[in-house]
């Protein structure tokens, strides 16, 4: 597991990342490089903002090309929801 990302970092990352999205990659190097010219942050802050850039540049690429983008549905429900059906159809009869 690794540690949680603190929300002074997130917030700093998701607003370059809609200002900058073109730009960003996922590689955390290049990510440096940008976040050092567009930005005035600490070292320490600029390689955590760089490695959360490409956190949410993978995520952003996972969500795109996944096959099951949809909400997902809960266990049993399609079960239970023929149940219901059948006891609905059986009281109107």
């Amino acid at each position: 597991m690794g540690n949680i990302t603190p929300s002074y970092i997130k917030r700093a990352a998701e607003k370059m990342m809609n200002h900058y999205s073109s730009i960003i990659t996922s590689d955390f190097e290049i990510n440096k490089t940008i976040v050092d010219e567009y930005s005035d942050v600490s070292k320490k802050d600029r390689n955590k903002i760089a490695g959360y850039l490409v956190v949410l540049k993978i995520n952003e690429h996972r969500i795109i090309t996944s096959p099951k983008a949809g909400p997902k549905e809960k266990r049993g429900t399609r079960k239970r929801k023929k149940q219901r059906d059948e006891n609905r159809n059986k009281r109107f009869m």
